[in-house]
Order: C-alpha cells, then sequence, then structure tokens
C-alpha cells in the first residue's frame, strides 16, 4: 500500500473478542449447610425435616410447627431451637433435590428464628452465622444477589465477633469474605468485591503458615483477587496473582487430580490477563496447557465442553496476536465444533458460537481467504440477529460483525458493499451512543471506515463530511484519553487526503501539518507508529507541492524519506513507499532547481522498482513514470544522450503496459511528447518529428473524451510544428501550428494561465511566415504575442526574457519590410528589457551585448 493510499493502520483494529466468556472458576460460595448432618442424598435424611418438608408442601411452615415429636420442650413459650435446625436441614434437602426457591423460604425462617435464639442463649452466634450462609448460599442460586449479599455480610460481621474469643474462627471468616466477594462479582461491584477478597487472601496466607492443606483456599483466593483486579482493568497487578494460584494448584494436582479443573481456570485466567498486558506468547502457552487439561477432562466430564469450547476460542486470539494465522483458524473451527454441538441442547450459546465465526472470519481474512471471512461473517451476523431485539446488549456485537464484514469486502474490492454494511453498523452505533457515551469510540470508526469506502468509490466529497465528524469525535476523546491521539492523527491524515481530492489544497495543509505533528509526538513512546509518521509527511509534501511550497515539500520527502529507509531494514515490504518517497523527493528537487540530486533520487527509486517488478508486474507503471521522470533530470543536466536511453526505456515500458490498461494511453503520451523532445536535443529532428505525432495521433484521440487532455494536445501540436520548422519544412510546419494556436486561444478564455503557451505559438508562427516570405503576417501575428507578454510580465518579470525575444523578431520583421524606425524601436525596447533582466541575472549579460 502506497502511504497516499494509508487510510487505516488502525484496519487492523478489528474486533477480537472471546476472552470474556469462562472468565471465572472463583470456587463459587462455600460454608453454610451444617445441620445435624443426617440430611443426605439418599432416602436416610432426618425424619424431622423431611416432615417438615411435607407439611410445608401441604400447608405451610406455621403448620409444620405442629408436627414438631409430642415430646418436644417448649421452654417459657419460646419457639424450640430443634426447630430451627430442622428448618435448616430442610432448606439443605430442598437445595439438593433442586429447589432453591423453597430452599431458600426456609431458610430465612430458620434465619429469623436463630436470630431470636442468639439473642437468648439457646443457640449460638455460630448457628446463626451457618443458617446466614445457607441462606445466602440459596438466594444467590434464585438470582436475589442483593439478599444473598446482606445476608454474607450479616455473617461476615458475626464471624468477625466470633474472632474476638475464638481464634480459629479466622477460617470461616476467610470463606465469609470469599462469599462476599462472590456476591459483588456478580452483582459487576468489582472494586468492592477486590477489597473482600484482599482480606480473604491476606487471612489465608496467614493460616497457610500453620496448615498447609489451606493453600487450596489460599489458591482460590489469589484466583479471585486476579479476577477483580482483571475486572478493574489493573490487569499488571492481576497476573503476578493469577501465576502464584498457577504454582499452588499446580503443587497441589500432584496429589489430588480433582484439582485439575481449577488449575485449568487459573491457566486460563492467567492467559486472558497475559494477552490485557501484550504478553501475548506467554498467553499463548497459557492457555495451551488450560487447552490440554480440559481436554484430558472432558472424556469423563462433559459439562467441562463449554470450557475446552472458551479455550479453543482464547487460544485462537493468542495466536492471532502473534501472527499464527493458521493456528488460530485451526483453534476457531474447534471452538466452532463444540459450541454447534453444545447449542443444540442449551440455545443459548449460541451467542458464543456467533462469536467464534466472528473470529475465524478474522483469521480468514488475515490468510487472504476473503471469501471464506465474508461467508462466516455473514453466519456470525445472522445468528447476532435472532437476539437483538430480546438482548439490546447484543448489538453491540452485531455493529462489530458488520464493520469487520464491511473490512472483508473492502479486500474484495465491493466498495458499494462495504458502504452499505459500514452504514448499518453506523446506524446502530448511533443507537448505542444514546445510552452509552464509551460508544463514541466505535462510533468514530465506523465513520472512518465509510470515509475509506466513500474515497474508493471517488465519493471524495462525502468521504470529507464523514471523516470531519470522525475526526471531531476523535478530538472528544483525545481530551479524557490520550491513548485516542494515533485514531486523531489517523482522521486528520484522510481529512487532509480528502481536501486534496476536491482541489483543497489549502486547507488539507493544516490537517496534514497537525497528523504530522500528533504522530511525531506518538513516535517516541511508540515506535512502531513510525510508517504512520512517513505516510504523514509524504501526504504532507503533496500538499506542499501543489501549493508551490517546493521548499517545504522537499523537507518533507526528505524526512519521509529518511524514516522509510530505517523502516525497509526491518521491514522489506516498505520498500515500495521508500521508492515513492524517492520518486517524489525528485520530483521537488526539480522544482527548486537542483537536478542533480533529483537525478540521485530518481535512480534510486529506479534501483527499487526493478527490484520490486520480479515479483510484482504491477510495479511495471511505477518504474517507467522514474524512467520518466530520470530523463527530463537528465535533460536539465544536459546529458542529453542519457535523457534519450531513459526516455526509450520508459516508452517501451508504456508500449507493453497499455494492451492490457487502457489507462495507460495517457502516460504512452507524454513519454512519446519527451522523447521528441530527446531527440531534438540530439539533433535527430526525424525521429523527433515521427515520436511528435504519434503523441498527437494520441492525444487527439484521448481528447474526444477528456476535455483536460486539450492542453496537452495543443502542446504536442506546436512541438509537430518545431520539427517541421527545424527541418526546413516551414509550410508544413503551419498546419500544426495554427491548430495549437486555435486550442490554446479557446483555452486561455477560461484558464489564463495558457496565454504564455498562446504567446509563445504566436511567437513562432510569426518565424514560419517570415521563412515563407510573409512578413506583414509575422509582424502581425508577433504584435499578438507581444501584447500578450506584455500583460504577463506586469505578474511574472521573468517573462522579459520572452517579451524581449519577441521585440528582436519584431524588429527583424521591420527591417525586412523597409520599416526602419519601428524596427530601431523595437530594437530599443528590447534592449531596455534586457538592461533590466541583466540587473536581475548576470546570464542574461550575453543576449544584452547581443541587443547592443
Amino acid at each position: 500500500m502506497s502511504c497516499e493510499a494509508n487510510e487505516s493502520q488502525s484496519i487492523n483494529n478489528y474486533y477480537i473478542s472471546g476472552i470474556t466468556g469462562g472468565v471465572g472458576g472463583d470456587g463459587g460460595r462455600g460454608g453454610g449447610q451444617g445441620g445435624d448432618g443426617g440430611v443426605g442424598e439418599g432416602p436416610n435424611f432426618n425424619i424431622q425435616a423431611a416432615t417438615l418438608h411435607l407439611v410445608i408442601q401441604h400447608r405451610g411452615l406455621d403448620d409444620a410447627c405442629l408436627q414438631l415429636p409430642v415430646d418436644a420442650e417448649v421452654p417459657q413459650g419460646r419457639v424450640p431451637e430443634n426447630l430451627a435446625q430442622s428448618l435448616n436441614d430442610l432448606g439443605i434437602h430442598l437445595r439438593r433435590l433442586g429447589r432453591p426457591e423453597d430452599a431458600s423460604r426456609a431458610d430465612e425462617e430458620a434465619v429469623k428464628l436463630c436470630r431470636k435464639l442468639a439473642e437468648t442463649g439457646p443457640i449460638t452466634r455460630k448457628d446463626l452465622v451457618q443458617s446466614l450462609q445457607n441462606l445466602a448460599l440459596d438466594l444467590s442460586e434464585v438470582g436475589r444477589q442483593d439478599a444473598a449479599l446482606r445476608a454474607d455480610v450479616e455473617a461476615m460481621e458475626l464471624h468477625r465477633s466470633l474472632l474476638e474469643t475464638n481464634p480459629t474462627a479466622i477460617k470461616d471468616l476467610a470463606q465469609t469474605l470469599h462469599n462476599i466477594g462472590c456476591d459483588l462479582r456478580r452483582l459487576g461491584r468489582h472494586k468492592d468485591a477486590l477489597t473482600a477478597d484482599e482480606e480473604a487472601m491476606e487471612l489465608r496466607r496467614k493460616l497457610v503458615e500453620t496448615d498447609p492443606a489451606a493453600r487450596k483456599d489460599l489458591a482460590q483466593s489469589l484466583h479471585n483477587l486476579g479476577i477483580d483486579f482483571g475486572k478493574v482493568g489493573r490487569h499488571e497487578d492481576a497476573w503476578p496473582l493469577e501465576e502464584e494460584a498457577v504454582e499452588l494448584r499446580r503443587s497441589l494436582v500432584e496429589k489430588n487430580p480433582d484439582i485439575t479443573k481449577d488449575l485449568a481456570y487459573s491457566l486460563y485466567n492467567l492467559g486472558i490477563s497475559f494477552c490485557a498486558v501484550g504478553r501475548h506468547r506467554d498467553a499463548l502457552r497459557s492457555h495451551k496447557e488450560a487447552m490440554e487439561l480440559r481436554r484430558s477432562l472432558v472424556e469423563k466430564d462433559h459439562t467441562i465442553t463449554k470450557d475446552l469450547a472458551w479455550s479453543f476460542q482464547s487460544l485462537g486470539v493468542s495466536s492471532r496476536a502473534v501472527r499464527r494465522y493458521k493456528d488460530a483458524q485451526q483453534n476457531d473451527e474447534e471452538a466452532i465444533k463444540l459450541w454447534r454441538r453444545l447449542v443444540e441442547t442449551e440455545p443459548t450459546i449460541t451467542k458464543d458460537l456467533a462469536q467464534s465465526l466472528h473470529n475465524l472470519s478474522i483469521d480468514f481474512r488475515s490468510l487472504g481467504r476473503y471469501e471464506d471471512a465474508v461467508h462466516t461473517q455473514n453466519e456470525a451476523i445472522e445468528l447476532r440477529c435472532q437476539f437483538t431485539e430480546a438482548e439490546p446488549t447484543i448489538m453491540k456485537d452485531l455493529a462489530y460483525s458488520l464493520s469487520n464484514l464491511g473490512a472483508d469486502f473492502r479486500a474484495l474490492d465491493r466498495h458499494k458493499d462495504a458502504l452499505r454494511t459500514d452504514m448499518e453498523a453506523l446506524e446502530l452505533r448511533r443507537g448505542l451512543v444514546e445510552t452509552d457515551p464509551t460508544a463514541i469510540k466505535d462510533l468514530a470508526q465506523s465513520l472512518h471506515y465509510i470515509g475509506c469506502d466513500l474515497r474508493r468509490l471517488g465519493r471524495h466529497k462525502d468521504a470529507l463530511t464523514a471523516d470531519k465528524e470522525a475526526m471531531e469525535l476523535r478530538r472528544k476523546l483525545v481530551e479524557t484519553d490520550p491513548a485516542a491521539r494515533q485514531d486523531l492523527a489517523q482522521s486528520l491524515h484522510n481529512l487532509g487526503m480528502d481536501f486534496s481530492k476536491v482541489g483543497r489544497h489549502e486547507d488539507a495543509l493544516p490537517a496534514e501539518e497537525e497528523a504530522v505533528e500528533l504522530r511525531r509526538s506518538l513516535v517516541d513512546s511508540n515506535p512502531a507508529t513510525t510508517e504512520d509518521l512517513a505516510c504523514s509527511l509524504y501526504n504532507l509534501g503533496k500538499s506542499f507541492h501543489t501549493v508551490g511550497r517546493h521548499r517545504d515539500a522537499l523537507y518533507s520527502y526528505k524526512e519521509a524519506v529518511e524514516l522509510h529507509r530505517s523502516l525497509v531494514e526491518k521491514d522489506p515490504t516498505i520498500t515500495k513507499n521508500l521508492a515513492w518517497s524517492l520518486h517524489n523527493l525528485g520530483v521537488s528537487s526539480r522544482a527548486v532547481h537542483r537536478y542533480k540530486d533529483a537525478q540521485q533520487n530518481d535512480e534510486e527509486a529506479i534501483e527499487l522498482w526493478r527490484q520490486l517488478v520480479e515479483t510484482e508486474p504491477t510495479i511495471t507503471k511505477d518504474l517507467a513514470q522514474s524512467l520518466y521522470n530520470l530523463s527530463v533530470d537528465f535533460h536539465l543536466l544536459g546529458r542529453h544522450q542519457d535523457a534519450l536511453h531513459a526516455a526509450e526505456e520508459a516508452l517501451e515500458l508504456r508500449r507493453g503496459l497499455v494492451g492490457t490498461d487502457p489507462t495507460v494511453t495517457i502516460d504512452l503520451a507524454w513519454s512519446l511528447h519527451n522523447l521528441g523532445s530527446c531527440f531534438r536535443a540530439v539533433r535527430r529532428f526525424k525521429d523527433a518529428k515521427c515520436a511528435d505525432e504519434e503523441a498527437v495521433g494520441l492525444r487527439r484521440q484521448l481528447s474526444e473524451t477528456e476535455s483536460i487532455i486539450t492542453k496537452d494536445l495543443a502542446q504536442s501540436l506546436h512541438n509537430l510544428s518545431m520539427d517541421f520548422r527545424l527541418l526546413g519544412h516551414h509550410e508544413d510546419a503551419m498546419c500544426p501550428q495554427k491548430e495549437a494556436i486555435e486550442l490554446r486561444r479557446q483555452l486561455s478564455e477560461a484558464n489564463p494561465t495558457v496565454t504564455r503557451d498562446l504567446a509563445w505559438s504566436l511567437h513562432n508562427i510569426s518565424i514560419d511566415f517570415r521563412s515563407l516570405g510573409r512578413c506583414e503576417d509575422a509582424v502581425r501575428t508577433q504584435n499578438e504575442a507581444i501584447a500578450l507578454r506584455r500583460q504577463l510580465v506586469e505578474a511574472d518579470p521573468t517573462i522579459m526574457k520572452d517579451l524581449a525575444q519577441s521585440l528582436d523578431k519584431l524588429s527583424a520583421d521591420f527591417h525586412s519590410l523597409g520599416r526602419h524606425e519601428d524596427s530601431l524601436r523595437a530594437n530599443r525596447e528590447a534592449l531596455e528589457f534586457r538592461r533590466k533582466l541583466a540587473q536581475l541575472s548576470p546570464t542574461v549579460a550575453k543576449n544584452l551585448a547581443r541587443s547592443l
């Protein structure tokens, strides 16, 4: 990709998910239950609890009290403590029967009774804590997370009070803090969860000092704390804890293989943290080990299948991050197979299947398999569309899929399809940003892509509108997020291109200059952005050149060359951009009359093009252009034979190209035009005439469909006339020059810059008239040329040289007609202009001497 086409380096920032699901293994809740130990999996549970269960089923908890044994003592009218125990047992039994709602009602009654009993002493605070923990467990199961948290907090406070008289209660307090961490995580209160889990971890570290068996719980706290840090974006704090959890669990699994599942969870989460801090190779190793463990577990426990699918999906993400796209594809395909199997019995898995399809599409794009990418992404979109009405949160994922599909279409040059899908993503994101301000970044990205689509469709004014809005949004983002500067620089870069394409070069300059300054500041901390800076400098150089600021253009191109030269050593794919920078540096060097520098730059560009063309034949067009430019350099340096050789090679290449690419015809005509000039310089006038005649023929054809070619046609006719004149064929010279004059008269009405060319044509035809003895016609046409040059000299004093030349010719014509007074006046005026020129330039002295 040339710098000019460098619309979005950030096009690599595709949405790659898959490291969000499966984060867990937080150990769930612990503690609680208790009871008399008689509640089991089979029929031998506590008969009193069973009785209570039956009564609850038919008459409610109030009537359950009547079913107590007849000999039960009811001291002084208080509710008996064994009823609280029975309610606790009943909750456990109902939980094991899969009826958490009923269990929670029994637990709530048990807690109420235990509170009353704890006040007067028949039941201990420890028993109340147990009931509270059971209640929290069942409330969590039925989704009443806030209520579960309240129960756990009350249990924690009781544990703290128990710790004052019973140091062994530290284990129970740690467990309750663990449970609170789980509650808070499920409520999305990750900062608060972090506080609870940190205290649980510290308590468990103390326990491990005297009880090695506590290492399992410590590993769980480390694991959970890693999750908390990850959720609040503190990934650098997360991974050391997760690494410690992995090491602990690795040591435990040797004696207790049941820990393998927990080890897999810790490895999985460690991989996520490594990925978040950019340690992708470490992430890859962690995800790979987690996947292998889960693959071994799933043979005996099919409930692990979902975790295995998540491991494959995350392994795909890590493989992409280290550019192992084939491995990523294979991992994502494995995940998709598992999701397809799971979705048959668990329809909610469809969302996960859609994500893996989305990721597989990215793999295919990275492998250059764009048609497969489109097919896969379309399936992901269809699946996501099924959920958008029921789950509006899926809109964000759907927008990502549409955005990535647009990228696939762009890669296939299906720019209309890309625009359609990007517009759909834009509309979704406009809706999302109304309720979620963080979606502004994605909205700006969609506008950026739409700008790219419109540019490639040639709709530059529309692209300008999209890029302006993207730039404005990114300016707002930069205010709170300095990391957004890179995207802002890209928008400014693109905006500069848009302005240039619609001819607003003066507006392009400020945008491109700001892009350069932003990227210059970014490259210090992120050298990977050096290529972006080089591309912005390249575009800035083009704009400077277009507005005539050639020295500024020279400086921009020179810096771009230096940057590209440093990059190409490590990345040979940059060679093309280096060649283009050298090519344009040659153009700017010519513009400031540094022809030797231009020659050296063009020669180096040619050397690079010759290397590239061996593997990329399309580069032939660029090679031909640089050869054309080198020919101009040699011509300006007076090395006319060298100029001729370069011009002939450029012509030969373009003749070969025009058969398969008719657009090269314009360039072919320029090569013939240039070749004619080279032949004239070495006095091969017949060859010059042949080249110019062919150029006239091509430009006459082109002017029928492209009016802009008319100016070039007039120049070729003018040159052909010179060829005839130099061959002494003055009559033949008249015909093409008359046509050139007619064309230039028409052009000068709309474009005053053509006036100078018209003056030259009139000047030359005057010479032809004189050669044919038609002195009156010579005077008439030369007078017209002089009148035009008098107008031009007011704005451009350098025209005095041309004006003096015309006055000299007019003087000679008057002399031929015997009008000696007129001849003398013209001669004196020419002399005056040359005196003025001599003051400006010593090189004019020779002509001044001739006039004297």
